[in-house]
């Protein structure tokens, strides 16, 4: 009998959730008629799902909440907190035409008693702020008195309004009151690279950094308390540098994507006029499925206005961003540009322990890609190609992977992807991108052009490989990349081994072929000595170290050509020389990671942002 309820409140909760209608969010405060009595009394407000009682979510605003997740709620009006709301537990009948076999207390909503010392007008800001068990602020969302609805409230009362407008003022503000006559260097990443960039900072004095955290959606004492127990900066370290979080709408995956909202005529108007705005809705409505397109919207318009009033107020001689493909450094790209701002691309190099400085873009977009000829030609030595070819041999047996410390990967899974291959056959492997962050997602003529020649997808690509393997008799595996398992779940049917968990350098060991349209695999394969086939353009383009399929006739002939002649003497030869060039002149020693030292040093990465600062750098190769 036990079993069998808990069976019906989980089916009545799961066809809540699937049909979208959870429940009714009550909202008992005084209406318009009755606002001038309220005075000195006590208010009831009652946040409760009546229709779909449960002992599992508490819905607003039509939002279903783990009820295990959320500690309290707050109210605060005209930015006042005025009470907290405890969860409080009554005896309520989950199915009224149940009520002779099933009546059960549960959990049933948050109750606030506040008494209110003034009038209660419709042009009182009434906002709930919903805490997790940390007290973190998970949503929070504003109450409209005149409609006493906040499910169709007008857009003045959207909460992303609400939450965009009082952050981003509160950004500036803070931002504001930096105190210093030295040039500003304004750098856009999250909190784990910091040591890297505390290490420049302290031999280029001169300048004045200024750090925007853009991923991880913590308050900042959060993330000091993590970076000072991971010895990424000391207490003492921290409180020197000019550290601030980006406003919460700009944080990066921390989209609220399941409400949409009206759009005023001024927000259609600004995006109109700003018409690079439309394919930062497009990426956005790509990047988070299931997002309303009004919500893109109004993230386009407040993302725009608030990066341009920051530039104006910091006035940065450069620029930094952590990858150039994120959403919101697309955005800042096309602004900066407008407004003749410097900028550099940082990622993580193409050997380990190295970082990639780019004044033009990444992959397909940076200097060694599109100044190619120019690259190849430059000197180096015996002895730094021998350093080069000793350190591919170290990377080879140390192997090692930064996903790993993220749990993505299972050893066991090389085994079993092992037990699936015919031996009698080739095994070729396609090694997946991040779509959304490599200049592939959305998919356009500069995609085109610069990354991808032939496919718009990792996915479009492996059902095409597929096929050929099918046709030819190849084993085929297809790995995704970690990013892309949970946003695109669809697998390739028939002939392919799915196996997106195993490690990279497992894959590469099963593997005669590796092929790639951007991916950096194509380093890890080259050091392990496999032959690569490249479908797109990255930093190893043209350099005779992999074989090339830049259109749709090309690839089956390239991949027989890397299976009958394998990784040939002359590319192993022609990619130690690349591997001593991009030491010499593209990389930077990640200064962080002391066991490495391949990589340009300090002082020419301080030199090369001084160049390029003062205009003194007519080239960077």
């Amino acid at each position: 009998m036990f079993q069998s309820i808990i069976h019906k409140i989980k089916l009545r909760v799961k066809n809540s959730l699937t049909n979208g209608y959870l429940g009714i969010v009550q909202e008992h405060i005084a209406n318009k008629n009755s606002k001038k009595n309220l005075t000195g009394q006590h208010t009831h407000f009652s946040i409760t799902s009546i229709n779909n009682l449960s002992p599992f979510y508490i819905v607003i605003r039509g939002i279903a909440y783990p009820r295990n997740k959320i500690k309290y709620i707050e109210c605060f009006i005209d930015g006042k907190s005025i009470g907290i709301a405890e969860n409080n537990i009554s005896v309520f009948n989950i199915w009224k035409e149940k009520r002779n076999i099933l009546n059960l207390p549960i959990k049933a909503g948050w109750q606030l008693f506040a008494n209110l010392n003034e009038h209660v007008g419709e042009e009182n800001n009434i906002i709930f702020k919903i805490y997790d068990n940390q007290n973190n602020i998970i949503d929070e969302y504003l109450l409209d008195i005149a409609t006493n609805n906040t499910n169709n409230a007008p857009l003045a009362d959207n909460v992303s309004v609400y939450r965009a407008t009082s952050n981003m003022k509160d950004s500036l503000y803070y931002l504001s009151n930096i105190k210093s006559n030295k040039q500003n260097i304004l750098i856009f990443d999250n909190h784990l690279r910091l040591d890297f960039y505390k290490q420049i900072s302290d031999i280029m004095p001169d300048f004045n950094f200024i750090y925007l955290l853009t991923g991880i959606g913590k308050d900042i004492n959060s993330i000091k308390q993590e970076c000072i127990a991971n010895n990424i900066l000391s207490d003492i370290e921290w409180d020197s540098q000019n550290i601030f979080m980006m406003p919460d709408l700009l944080i990066r995956n921390s989209n609220i994507t399941l409400r949409n909202y009206q759009l005023s005529d001024e927000i259609l108007a600004y995006i109109n006029d700003n018409k690079y705005l439309y394919l930062i809705i497009k990426k956005f409505n790509i990047r988070y499925r299931g997002c309303d397109i009004s919500y893109a919207y109004l993230y386009a318009y407040y993302a725009d206005k608030y990066i341009k009033q920051l530039l104006d107020l910091l006035k940065p001689k450069l620029v930094v961003l952590w990858c150039q493909f994120f959403l919101i450094n697309e955005l800042i790209t096309f602004i900066c540009n407008q407004k003749n701002i410097k900028l550099l691309y940082t990622e993580n190099g193409l050997l380990t322990g190295t970082i990639s400085v780019d004044k033009n873009g990444q992959m397909g977009e940076s200097d060694v890609t599109l100044k190619w000829n120019e690259f190849v030609n430059l000197p180096v030595s015996d002895d730094e190609v021998t350093a080069a070819k000793k350190l591919c041999f170290k990377l080879n047996m140390q192997r090692e992977n930064r996903w790993a410390i993220y749990n993505v990967y299972n050893k066991q899974v090389k085994n079993v992807v092992r037990k699936l291959l015919d031996k009698s056959k080739p095994t070729i492997l396609f090694a997946g991108q991040n779509d959304y962050e490599c200049g592939m997602n959305p998919y356009t003529s500069r995609s085109k052009k610069f990354h991808s020649p032939i496919f718009f997808s990792s996915y479009d690509a492996a059902k095409y490989i597929s096929g050929l393997a099918e046709k030819n008799g190849w084993n085929f595996i297809y790995k995704k990349h970690p990013v892309m398992i949970a946003q695109d779940p669809k697998n390739i049917a028939g002939n392919a081994i799915n196996a997106h968990n195993i490690d990279i350098h497992d894959a590469i060991d099963l593997a005669d072929v590796v092929i790639t349209i951007v991916s950096q695999t194509a380093y890890l394969a080259l050091i392990q000595e496999k032959p690569v086939v490249m479908l797109g353009y990255n930093q190893l383009y043209k350099k005779d170290c992999s074989y090339e399929a830049f259109s749709e006739e090309e690839i089956e002939e390239q991949i027989k050509d890397a299976i009958s002649l394998g990784y040939t003497n002359k590319q192993r030869e022609n990619f130690y020389k690349h591997v001593a060039q991009l030491n010499k002149y593209y990389l930077f020693n990640n200064f962080t990671q002391n066991k490495y030292t391949n990589g340009q040093q300090k002082n020419a990465l301080k030199r090369y942002i001084e160049e390029y600062i003062y205009g003194n750098q007519n080239e960077q190769i």
